[in-house]
């Protein structure tokens, strides 16, 4: 028999942890999140994250509160909570746009390893589908590498990308920078004209019905510019 000086039990305790995340056992914190009611520990929650320590332990209002009310998802709140508990989450069974929610809440309460963990997934389902939605995310909340991985990828499939209706519900800033970068000046200007017609027939369809307001007349002004430029430097 082999002696070894090393004990490691670190995967019971995983299953334990896991185990205590949203149940009621042991709890003495209750998050309100949409209605639902998330038991959870502090001690946990503030060992393994900055915004719970200074939340629950950090003089705040809401540190002697034995109930708390976020104004976020729940569904991405369990899910990070299923992280803080066990250092882990399935990914691949999500919708992209219910990744990108999740990103959000962490990113808002800067879990800065989980922010990259998910980013380096989104890196490896970009499509054609997806590419402007995770573009956009990635903008709004100013992650330059995952924005620059998601232009390299629209670079790449210009011409696939040009055609596709997503193209319709990107924010007129992001249209303009798309239809100005170097790659598109070598699509055919009809193919130009085309999708800038697109976008904005349902970004002006949308504002019409009250869901997405068209950011201003100059932001018309300038994808009309956008578009112009990139089809002249083909020409």
């Amino acid at each position: 028999m082999i002696s070894t000086s090393m004990i490691d039990h670190s995967d019971q305790v995983l299953v334990c942890l896991g185990e205590l995340c949203t149940s009621v056992d042991y709890s003495d914190v209750t998050f309100l999140v949409q209605n639902e009611q998330i038991p959870a520990h502090r001690a946990i929650l503030a060992a393994r994250s900055e915004y719970f320590r200074v939340l629950l332990y950090g003089g705040l209002k809401d540190s002697n509160q034995s109930k708390i009310t976020l104004d976020v998802s729940s569904t991405a709140f369990k899910q990070l909570l299923r992280y803080i508990y066990t250092g882990s989450l399935e990914l691949k069974d999500m919708e992209v746009d219910d990744i990108l929610t999740l990103l959000g809440l962490v990113h808002q309460y800067g879990i800065t390893a989980f922010v990259k963990a998910i980013s380096d997934y989104l890196y490896g389902v970009l499509t054609v589908t997806n590419v402007f939605t995770i573009a956009d995310e990635a903008r709004l909340l100013d992650l330059a590498e995952l924005a620059d991985k998601c232009y390299e990828f629209i670079d790449g499939n210009a011409c696939s990308v040009i055609k596709h209706d997503s193209l319709s519900n990107l924010p007129f800033d992001t249209l303009v920078m798309v239809l100005g970068r170097e790659r598109f000046k070598h699509i055919e200007e009809i193919e130009i004209f085309q999708a800038f017609l697109f976008a904005t027939f349902f970004a002006l369809l949308a504002a019409a019905m009250g869901q997405t307001p068209v950011n201003s007349v100059e932001s018309v002004e300038s994808a009309e510019s956008a578009a112009s430029n990139s089809a002249s430097n083909e020409s």
